[in-house]
């Protein structure tokens, strides 16, 4: 999406509290996919405040679901807050908005016990290819095994447990 896609949405004149709320999802994601990850995370702040005005439950989960994906993955990978990225991850997980988004959160979550607790780590991992599968995911799956062997690899430790691997 381009700045200037961006700007038209956010130029449309909106007619209650859940259609603001989209364009500022627009606007998240803008700014996380143009790796403007400081002004990502101030968008989610806003909509995080805002989301308890929404009414509709559908639409509320929704909203919180794309919140949580992004905010898990900025919380581990750039903020480097892997308590921050295990509550979103959690509440990633909790939305049961779809397999995808529980797969993900399993992955981020396992990936933020890494140099914790490796079998917590592993069995994560584990999980969302489990959930990735249920997707047909198949690059996902295969993504999160190579990073399943190379952590193996480089701590000398092996799970294979449950026909994963």
């Amino acid at each position: 999406m381009s700045y200037q896609t961006l700007k038209s949405i956010k130029d449309v004149k909106t007619k209650n509290h859940e259609e603001k709320l989209i364009q500022m999802i627009f606007e998240m994601y803008y700014y996380y996919y143009n790796s403007n990850y400081k002004s990502c995370l101030d968008v989610i702040r806003i909509i995080e405040e805002k989301i308890s005005g929404v009414t509709n439950q559908y639409l509320k989960k929704s909203f919180e679901t794309r919140v949580e994906e992004l905010k898990c993955f900025l919380e581990l990978r750039v903020n480097c807050n892997k308590d921050e990225a295990r509550v979103s991850a959690e509440r990633l997980i909790k939305c049961s908005t779809g397999y995808s988004y529980t797969a993900y959160g399993y992955y981020v979550k396992g990936l933020s016990y890494m140099f914790e607790d490796l079998n917590v780590c592993l069995v994560n991992l584990q999980t969302s290819i489990k959930y990735y599968k249920k997707t047909n995911k198949l690059n996902n799956v295969h993504s999160v095994k190579k990073q399943i062997n190379f952590i193996e690899n480089v701590f000398g430790k092996s799970q294979t447990n449950d026909g994963v691997l």
